[in-house]
């Protein structure tokens, strides 16, 4: 991440400068061995969006506990094993982070033990650059760890009964006392009830991050998705006329919008299903009758960094 983040004071943890760390050699393209069989090689929160839609169902008994809340980096997942850093859904390997090795080597001997580290890789300029950076293998980004746990533990697949809270205190205690370098960084964690928790997402939304993970500070850690963990992210919504639309097998398919002005830019969004069959008529026959289509309302999130745009666009229904 850029200084348009590391100056955010309260939000991330501080890293030190300067180091003379080499990128290691780039990895070989493999599966990684062990631990059983897993779609993601990481845990991963659920999909579930918004604050106050959801608080006022106090039924849900997270929103009346304390939980772990921690800022939602805009980058790819990663898993970082001694010796290499691969993407924390597929195993394939993440060469633009590998800058974050010799740092990584160095918070494993502050542990005493080999760790598996978990994180998310941002460029310096959000999460388009990410991309880019992912695409060529090469990359200046850093690390931002979230979560580890002994290798071991990990490789066995079986779910590890350490609290999140007591994870995340040690990493932070270990992170503090190793040098990390340039290219190593922690996502700070605050405990917050639901009150608390919606005014740290907006504080973060307002910083230009993606949002916060709610975490259930008990919880162990597995592989995969897991409710325990949540994703709080802001989510926009616009009326957008549609432009064009695609059949499939006699259905509509998808439709093509205009989407709204992203920092003086317009562009053309695909949304894909979440219509009825119903909405589906009302668009066939918008475009059919007049060629100009229909307003439809876009849900959708920001992609962070200095240049900001669309992400995620979702159907959310016909503007009357």
């Amino acid at each position: 991440m850029g200084d348009w983040v590391r100056n955010l004071a309260g939000l991330i943890l501080p890293r030190s400068g300067g180091g003379n760390d080499q990128r290691p050699v780039k990895q070989p393209a493999r599966v990684i061995p062990g631990g059983g069989v897993a779609s993601e090689l990481c845990m991963l929160p659920v999909e579930w969006d918004g604050l106050d839609a959801a608080a006022a169902d106090e039924r849900d008994t997270w929103k009346r506990d304390v939980r772990v809340a921690q800022i939602k980096a805009d980058g790819i997942n990663a898993v970082a094993l001694p010796g290499m850093i691969v993407g924390g859904r597929d195993g394939g390997p993440l060469d633009c982070a590998l800058q974050a090795l010799p740092a990584l080597s160095r918070l494993q001997a502050t542990y005493g033990e080999p760790m598996a580290f978990f994180g998310e890789y941002v460029a310096h300029d959000g999460f388009n650059a990410t991309l880019a950076e992912h695409r060529k293998g090469v990359g200046d980004g850093a690390f931002w760890l979230y979560d580890a746990m002994p290798h071991a533990a990990w490789m066995s697949g079986r779910p590890y009964e350490v609290s999140t809270l007591d994870r995340l205190q040690r990493l932070k205690h270990c992170f503090l006392a190793t040098e990390p370098g340039l290219f190593l960084g922690m996502l700070d964690f605050w405990l917050l009830d639901a009150g608390e928790m919606r005014a740290k997402a907006r504080e973060v939304w307002a910083a230009g991050f993606e949002g916060l993970v709610s975490k259930d500070r008990a919880a162990g850690y597995v592989r995969g998705r897991s409710p325990a963990w949540r994703k709080v992210k802001e989510r926009v919504q616009a009326s957008c006329p549609v432009v064009d639309t695609i059949e499939k097998d006699g259905r509509l398919h998808s439709i093509i919008v205009r989407g709204p002005s992203i920092g003086g830019v317009s562009k053309p969004l695909r949304v894909t299903g979440g219509w009825s069959a119903g909405d589906a008529e009302c668009i066939r026959i918008g475009m059919s009758e007049t060629g100009a289509g229909r307003d439809v309302l876009v849900e959708f999130g920001l992609t962070t960094g200095t240049t900001r745009s669309i992400r995620s666009p979702k159907f959310a229904g016909i503007v009357a």
